[in-house]
Parts: structure tokens; C-alpha cells; sequence
């Protein structure tokens, strides 16, 4: 019998894994939909109305910015974009 001798050789290292936050959780509203109305008297600048929504994504993809997206031909509304407060411009 021959004395076979096997060497093994063993090397070390650090692997450093960094997990980012998905834009996968789309908003959701409560309620899905507003229906209000607004007298002809009503003061300009009042807020009419505040959108309520939340996102659970993390990070910035969190984050929501509100805007209007047609409809607000003459300027009549304003929209807040990080607080979702709409008022009568």
C-alpha cells in the first residue's frame, strides 16, 4: 500500500450582501374615491379635502408625491404634493 498524502487547502473571505427595498407595494387609498362638493362661496385657499394613502414600501419607494393629473384645466385646484391636501386655488 502506497502512502498517499493529500494536501487540502482552505481559503477564507468576507461576503458583504446588501438587500434594497423593491418598488413591488403599490399605494392604497383610503377611501379609493372622494366625492365632495364644493359651495360657490367657499373661500380660496380653504382645504378641501386631504388624500389619505400609504405605501409599504421602505426607504423612498415609500414615499408618495401627489399631483393632479388632468381635469384642473383653468387652475382652479392646488394639491400639495407631499401632504395630498387639495384647496381651491
Amino acid at each position: 500500500m502506497q502512502d498517499i498524502s493529500i494536501h487540502s487547502r482552505l481559503d477564507v473571505t468576507t461576503v458583504v450582501i446588501s438587500i434594497s427595498d423593491e418598488n413591488d407595494n403599490s399605494p392604497v387609498f383610503n377611501p379609493s374615491y372622494y366625492n365632495i362638493s364644493i359651495s360657490e362661496d367657499t373661500v380660496v385657499g380653504r382645504e378641501l379635502l386631504r388624500i389619505q394613502a400609504v405605501d409599504h414600501d421602505s426607504t423612498t419607494n415609500g414615499a408618495l408625491t401627489h399631483s393632479i393629473e388632468s381635469g384642473n384645466d383653468h387652475s382652479t385646484f392646488f394639491l400639495d404634493e407631499s401632504k395630498g391636501s387639495l384647496s381651491g386655488h
